[in-house]
């Protein structure tokens, strides 16, 4: 009897774009809970206006979380083809080092809702932003098949 069975996960690159989901999901979640969230109640759109720190050290706002669970939803889109998952994360690697690098050398950054400019903030996004970007170019393509045969073939 031959049995196929399909994989739509085959790369590796897919299975990082759903840790990055998972992450910015639970990132994004975890920005509105108040026993996870410190200063919950002066959440605001802008992050200039909130004192909220996730765990006590990552200032948060609405727009935020917002872009938290936004970059988690499409990361768990992307990471149905390894194209799109390699894409997105290039792409949303080299922004996050970009955002970086506007709030450590802008004195006063026009989008300061969502770029990191605590200390804190920035390492973060600084590492998560590399390890996005080097995933997306150094992972190797589809190294499973896309499909296992179940007769050996």
């Amino acid at each position: 009897m031959t049995h196929l069975s399909y994989r739509s996960i085959t790369s590796v690159t897919q299975e990082v774009s759903l840790w990055v989901a998972g992450g910015f999901l639970t990132l994004g979640y975890l920005g509105f809970l108040p026993w996870v969230t410190k200063n919950v109640e002066t959440l605001s759109i802008w992050s200039e206006r909130s004192s909220a720190e996730l765990l006590g050290v990552f200032h948060v706002s609405l727009l935020h979380n917002a872009v938290h669970l936004g970059l988690g939803v499409g990361a768990l889109v992307a990471a149905g083809a390894d194209r799109y998952a390699r894409a997105l994360l290039a792409t949303a690697g080299v922004a996050l080092m970009m955002l970086v690098m506007y709030g450590r050398l802008t004195v006063d950054p026009v989008l300061n809702a969502v770029v990191p400019v605590a200390t804190a903030d920035a390492w973060l996004h600084a590492v998560l932003g590399f390890a996005m970007f080097a995933a997306a170019v150094c992972a190797p393509g589809d190294v499973r098949g896309e499909r296992s045969r179940g007769d050996g073939r």
